[in-house]
């Protein structure tokens, strides 16, 4: 079975791991992998040809339940929140205020 990767979106940061396409010309050559070498830099917008194409494999296929990673996960099963200004936590899906979880501003003295 091979590797799966996927393409970085533009401004998505790249880290270690991820490779560049280092081929001359992406319109007629085949892609040459390398690892990437500007980590900590946005990836350029991949629907330019002039640009340099990212990817990152995916790591998703060794998790075998859904309580081997960190995320929160609302009751509608969404994993994306809005912090709200008030203090509180909202589903991005159903807008649902998670109770048990708050967030405040920390200022660095």
């Amino acid at each position: 079975m091979s590797d799966e990767y996927r393409r970085l979106n533009a401004g998505e940061i790249i880290i270690a791991g991820d490779e560049v396409d280092a081929c001359n010309d992406g319109w007629k050559d085949e892609p040459k992998w390398r690892p990437a070498s500007c980590i900590g830099k946005p990836a350029p917008d991949p629907s330019f040809p002039s640009h340099r194409m990212y990817r990152r494999k995916i790591h998703g296929s060794n998790i075998e339940s859904i309580d081997d990673h960190m995320a929160r996960v609302c009751g509608c099963g969404c994993v994306r929140f809005n912090l709200l200004r008030i203090g509180s936590v909202e589903c991005d899906n159903c807008g649902n205020k998670q109770k048990d979880l708050m967030w405040t501003d920390v200022k660095s003295s």
